[in-house]
């Protein structure tokens, strides 16, 4: 059951970030880096914030991650900053809700702690990195 949820969270935050990212998003930690730009989105763990017999409410945590082929261009810094906006945009709001596949919701959906220039992984250090936390609440 909870992988299925992390399943369904992941695909319906994917699914969010591509209405506006045109480029490709991946999950977990099987990927492979194309083109110019792409975006990952990593599990990190979740917590149990409330039990009962009929009722679990657990946040979940995942690093959201885009990457951005390096330039030498004035116009780089207006891509990054542009980039960056874009996804905050995305979860911009005082209650942002995402209905998964089984009509649950993903709820609070917020951006956390953006960092930019991330030392990417060795094969990457072609690419940019600016990496955020999403955290949200599922309650199942």
């Amino acid at each position: 059951m909870a992988n299925d949820i992390w399943n369904k969270i992941t695909t319906a935050v994917k699914t969010k970030i591509r209405t506006t990212m045109q480029c490709p998003t991946y999950s977990g930690f099987d990927f492979h880096a194309k083109g110019n730009e792409f975006i990952r989105l990593i599990p990190v763990g979740s917590d149990s914030l409330e039990k009962a017999t009929f009722l679990e409410s657990r946040e979940y945590e995942y690093n959201l991650k885009i990457y951005i082929m390096r330039q030498n261009t004035p116009s780089f810094e207006k891509l990054v900053t542009t980039r960056v906006a874009q996804i905050q945009d995305l979860f911009r709001g005082d209650n942002i809700v995402i209905t998964l596949s089984d009509n649950t919701q993903f709820i609070n959906v917020t951006l956390e702690s953006l960092e930019l220039d991330v030392d990417p992984e060795d094969t990457l250090e072609q690419y940019f990195v600016a990496e955020w936390d999403l955290t949200g609440t599922h309650y199942a």
